[in-house]
């Protein structure tokens, strides 16, 4: 066999060019999965999330649940409410602390009929779907116009007998 001016047979001058070739494009390949580690949705830079409203409470009214909050007057741009409720029975195992499942009872414009605007940046939505013997709980979360929603506020526990 003969050997080339390196010292190395033939066979070997392949594998190690193929070697270092392959280990090129490894390092390359690599470089180029390389993440910043952000797990999350992107947002852009100028979304700004609307405030969580403020003094929400519920309380029973006639025939049914009443709910009132206020939006904060620097998000004068929120243009609908998202209601959500929970309802358990009253009687039966309770487990305080356990999560409870919320499901969407109204998506309301504030020009909804159902929504009732009061004086102090105040709004009221009457729950009139409720039955006896149950246990609710409402959240309320403000909305922006292109979908953007703030956090949700939880009422206390509201018992329907």
């Amino acid at each position: 066999m003969k050997y080339a001016v390196t010292g190395f047979p033939r066979f070997c001058r392949r594998t190690i060019g193929g070697f270092s070739l392959f280990a090129a494009f490894l390092i390359f390949s690599l470089s180029c999965l390389d993440g910043c580690g952000k797990k999350a949705d992107p947002l852009p830079p100028d979304v700004v999330l609307p405030k969580a409203v403020s003094q929400f409470s519920a309380h029973r009214a006639g025939e049914g649940i009443s709910l009132v909050w206020a939006v904060p007057a620097e998000d004068a741009g929120v243009t609908g409410f998202r209601i959500l409720r929970s309802e358990l029975e009253t009687g039966g195992a309770d487990c305080p602390g356990c999560p409870r499942e919320y499901v969407l009872l109204a998506d309301l414009a504030p020009g909804a009929r159902e929504l009732v605007k009061e004086s102090g940046g105040k709004y009221r939505y009457n729950d009139f779907a409720i039955r006896q013997g149950r246990r609710y709980s409402y959240r309320v979360i403000a909305c922006y116009g292109s979908g953007i929603c703030s956090e949700a506020r939880e009422s206390s526990e509201i018992k329907y007998d």
